[in-house]
């Protein structure tokens, strides 16, 4: 017995642990059927992410499937307790319609369904009765619509109109919308147009009943008639709309004959004049003209867009619209994010006849989400299936009114009282609206349509602030002797505009007099204003200039924004040239009043002043044939001196050259510079005070990077023999900066007994990327390194590198990522270093007098350097081995035969670098004298080369 009750009570125990598990997932399922996030917008979400990558569209499948299964709970669920329609809230309004013409109604609404549309020829007024606020009146009455969900079911929506000289509620015309059709998007729209103060149609929620019978709520909407155009006092006004024939011409869609239609209410003979609806029975040809020079007006505008050009249609929108109406238009429709509005017939427009011009009147059906586009929001706004509108083209390509329609738009969304109004109506409609049987939807979708809403215009609101909100912007800024031209490319749907603009001066340069500005391009635009700085001030304000000055970016063909550049150009009239320091710019973006981050005005300043154009000034040598010729003679420079490319520029012996401060040379041809041991060439400065810029030559021959192979080219070398140059400087000149006073780049060079000494460059003499052969020649007394060159290959013997004026000199040769054989040369009193040798290259340094320096020889970052046979004497350090660039390791250091002479140190190195003294056999020693007389580069580091491998292998051994 004890054990039956232990059995039964595991089975109750077992029972109870079922039934709560079962309540458990009752509960659960519960939930989740309950929960519209999980029912609703998830699918919601997910199937329009599938819509957008595949084109297929689920979500109104999932909906139609769903919301059945939500209508049978609407048909079971008996404890729903519903709002009285008929308790006085809304008007009501009650049809009394006949057997016949209810039969009528149904009979229209059949064929309509066979045919896919409801055409006018079989859709005619008929009469009946309406009863509204104790009082009856005679009306006619027909379907309303013109797509199935008006009147493919129980509920249908109706045109009423009154007799000629009754009114109900002050209108005579009006339609009678099923309310699922529009739940509250058209009533919201109202509210939003009248806050823009645009034309009011006046709606209202009401109750309809046929023969006594409620059918639901209604929204009731005034037809766009004389009545509705007394009331926005548009005085001899008519309505402008295009012919709604489309469905008549080219039925169910389809491209059957003539010209296809493009679907929906957008046509190609949107913008013809005989394609109107207007009834105007007065002056109507003179409307009609006024209307046909409006839509010619568009298709110009359409046909230049279409060509990909930017077309600023101002002028003209003006002439036909009044801008502050139109851009508070086109703000509603963006908040609205709507576009049907505007599209083919659904389009209307009131046009007056006391000043010609077109209203458009906010007739609203929906309330959409914005679509971002390519960074902006007018293609959704612009576009129907498929097409640009070409009227929406129009408007908005008119700066004045893009930039208005913006800030109204700002404005309004920044202040959401109107979604506390919105939110207040929805509240008070729900109840009532889910208190009746609708057509299609339950009460659980009829709730959440209606709270969508709330929902668009929340997400609408953000996204238009976000995008206004955005403002970044490039100026390129170029200096061209008293000229500063900003060119500014704004990356900014809003309209951006100069706060402040500061220019800056060097040290120690002022400017007074006056400040022009033009617009357009670049040395093309007219003056448009100036002013004048009185006193002498380091840095000019030229806000002045431009606080009326706009910019943002532009329009493609697509409606998506796309580049657009402004320039400006100020011009300083009371001197020859603006020497610019930097430049202080602050920006505001004029929509939403904020001040644009630093960080998001990116600008640069690029100096015009040293571009030249590669030609030859005419009054500038002797042209022969393909030569450039300087006779003997004393020339004197005063402007830049350019000498193009496909010449050899010749200067003959006993030219002498004086050049004016910070005037240069430039030669783009071979040079040929022939002087004689009694008559040399002389380029010397103007004044010696006063450095002029660079001797510069730029060739085509060896190329621009270390490894590059020296390509021989008899016709690009240049050849420089008993040249004295002094007095030069540094320049950049058409973006090539020359270090040295005498400068080649690209060149080959052949250069014998010349001079160059007292320059105040980096460098005395550099030459990048040739193939060198210096003999003979003095570089002396430059302030910094007398000769630098740079992944060059070649000899430099019997020179001297030296500098005798005290304290300076710098290195008197430096070598970067060359191959060059360095003997007989004299490397004194330099500050530095009398040879620098670096960035792998090689050198052979045979018998050379190295004395009176800081270092006699710095070998550095994996170079190799032989040194044979070299006398080092009084230096600081003779040999000194390191690395200097993180790139690189240290220096290797090959010693042979070297005599060392009062040297405060013989060598020294870091712990990457390395030092051989290396036993060089007879043989070999002659065979390397044999090379260097020979000036057998080459041979020479193959010979070397193989020697470093003997070596290591010999190292390998040990």
């Amino acid at each position: 017995m004890e054990r039956q009750i232990k059995i039964r009570r595991r089975i109750n125990k077992k029972r109870f642990r079922n039934i709560i598990i079962i309540l458990l997932f009752l509960i659960i399922i519960i939930g989740v059927y309950k929960s519209d996030t999980i029912m609703l917008d998830y699918p919601e979400q997910l199937l329009e992410r599938i819509y957008e990558k595949s084109n297929i569209r689920l979500w109104p499948r999932y909906e139609r499937k769903i919301n059945s299964v939500f209508r049978l709970e609407d048909e079971l669920n008996f404890l729903y307790f519903k709002n009285d329609l008929l308790d006085g809230k809304y008007e009501v309004y009650n049809l009394k319609l006949t057997s016949d013409e209810l039969k009528h109604l149904n009979n229209v609404s059949d064929e309509g369904f066979k045919r896919g549309y409801i055409s006018s020829e079989y859709n005619p007024w008929i009469k009946a009765n309406l009863d509204h606020n104790n009082k009856a009146y005679n009306v006619k009455i027909k379907l309303h619509g013109d797509v199935f969900s008006h009147w493919n079911s129980r509920l249908k929506s109706y045109k009423i109109k009154s007799q000629k000289k009754e009114y109900i509620e002050q209108k005579r015309n009006f339609n009678l919308i099923i309310f699922e059709n529009r739940f509250l998007s058209s009533k919201i729209a109202r509210m939003i147009a009248d806050d823009f103060g645009l034309y009011d149609i006046r709606d209202d929620i009401v109750v309809l009943k046929i023969n006594g019978v409620v059918q639901g709520l209604y929204y009731l909407q005034e037809k766009l008639d004389s009545t509705f155009l007394e009331n926005n006092e548009c005085s001899n006004c008519v309505v402008v709309q295009i012919s709604d024939n489309f469905l008549d011409d080219h039925p169910y869609y389809h491209d059957l004959y003539g010209i296809f239609l493009q679907g929906g209410h957008y046509t190609p003979f949107d913008y013809e004049v005989s394609n109107l609806d207007i009834d105007n029975d007065v002056f109507e040809h003179e409307v009609n003209y006024a209307i046909d020079r409006l839509f010619e007006s568009v298709k110009e505008n359409s046909d230049e867009n279409n060509n990909g050009d930017y077309v600023d249609s101002e002028n003209k929108i003006e002439e036909f619209f009044d801008i502050g109406q139109l851009s508070s238009f086109e703000a509603f429709r963006m908040v609205i994010g709507n576009s049907h509005m505007v599209t083919g017939d659904n389009l209307k427009m009131a046009y007056s006849q006391t000043n010609s011009k077109f209203y458009p009147i906010p007739l609203n059906r929906y309330v959409s989400k914005l679509r971002l586009n390519k960074g902006g929001l007018e293609n959704h706004l612009s576009i129907s299936n498929g097409y640009i509108i070409d009227m929406i083209k129009f408007w908005n390509t008119n700066d004045e009114f893009r930039h208005l329609k913006y800030k109204k738009v700002y404005d309004f969304v920044t202040d959401k009282s109107v979604i506390q109004e919105v939110d207040a109506l929805v509240k008070d409609v729900t109840p009532y609206a889910k208190s009746y049987k609708t057509n299609a939807y339950s009460r659980r979708l009829v709730e959440k349509e209606l709270n969508s809403h709330i929902n668009v215009l929340n997400y609408n609101f953000n996204l238009i602030k976000q995008n206004l909100e955005y403002a970044k912007c490039y100026i390129n800024i170029y200096s061209d002797g008293n000229s500063l031209v900003f060119e500014i490319i704004p990356d900014s749907v809003s309209f951006i505009r100069f706060d402040d603009i500061d220019i800056v001066l060097d040290d120690g340069s002022v400017y007074s007099g006056k400040i022009s500005l033009s617009d357009g391009m670049i040395n093309g635009g007219d003056v448009q204003k100036l002013i004048n700085i009185d006193d002498d001030v380091n840095m000019v304000d030229v806000s002045e200039l431009v606080n009326d000055k706009f910019f943002a970016a532009g329009l493609d063909e697509n409606m998506n924004p796309s580049v657009r550049k402004y320039y400006l150009e100020f011009v300083f009239e009371n001197v020859d040239k603006i020497n610019i320091k930097y430049i202080n710019i602050d920006m505001i973006n004029d929509v939403s009043g904020a001040r644009i981050d630093d960080t998001d005005v990116y600008y640069t300043i690029a100096d015009k002043n040293d571009f030249y154009e590669k030609e030859r000034d005419s009054d500038f040598g002797i042209v022969d044939g393909n030569e450039i010729k300087l006779v003997k003679g004393n020339y004197e420079i005063k402007e830049n001196i350019i000498i193009p490319k496909d010449h050899v520029f010749v200067i003959d012996a006993g030219v002498k050259i004086k050049i004016d401060q910070g005037k240069s040379i430039i030669s783009y041809s071979p040079v040929k510079i022939i002087g004689t041991e009694t008559e040399p060439v002389v380029i010397s400065a103007s004044d010696p005070d006063k450095p002029f810029g660079v001797f510069g030559i730029v060739g085509s021959g060896k190329g621009g990077s270390v490894g590059d192979s020296v390509e021989d080219n008899a016709d690009d070398v240049t050849e420089i023999h008993w040249l004295r140059l002094s007095g030069g400087s540094e320049k950049n000149i058409n973006g090539i900066y020359f270090s040295g006073a005498l400068s080649i780049y690209h060149s080959d060079v052949n250069m014998t007994n010349t001079k160059v000494f007292e320059n105040h460059a980096d460098d005395g003499m550099n030459i990048k990327y040739g193939d060198v052969y210096l003999e003979k020649n003095k570089f002396y007394d430059n302030p910094a390194d007398q000769v630098d060159l740079d992944f060059c290959d070649g000899i430099v013997k019997n020179n001297v590198f030296s500098y005798a004026k005290g304290v300076g000199g710098g290195d008197g040769l430096d070598l970067s990522g060359s191959n060059i054989l360095i003997m007989n040369n004299e490397f004194s009193g330099l500050q530095d270093k009398g040879l620098s040798i670096g960035e792998k290259t090689n050198a052979v340094v045979y018998n050379n007098l190295i004395n009176d320096n800081s270092n006699g020889t710095a070998v550095k970052d994996l170079s190799n350097v032989y040194f044979i046979n070299n006398k080092f004497k009084n230096n600081e350090i003779a040999i000194n081995s390191y690395q200097k660039k993180q790139l690189f390791g240290g220096g290797n250091s090959y010693l042979y035969e070297n005599v060392y002479e009062n040297n405060n140190d013989k060598y020294q190195k870091d712990k990457l670098s390395e030092k051989h003294d290396i036993d060089i056999k007879e043989d070999e020693y002659f065979y390397i004298l044999d090379l260097i007389e020979t000036d057998d580069v080459n041979g020479l580091f193959i010979f070397f080369s193989d020697y470093e491998n003997e070596e290591s292998s010999r190292e390998e051994i040990k």
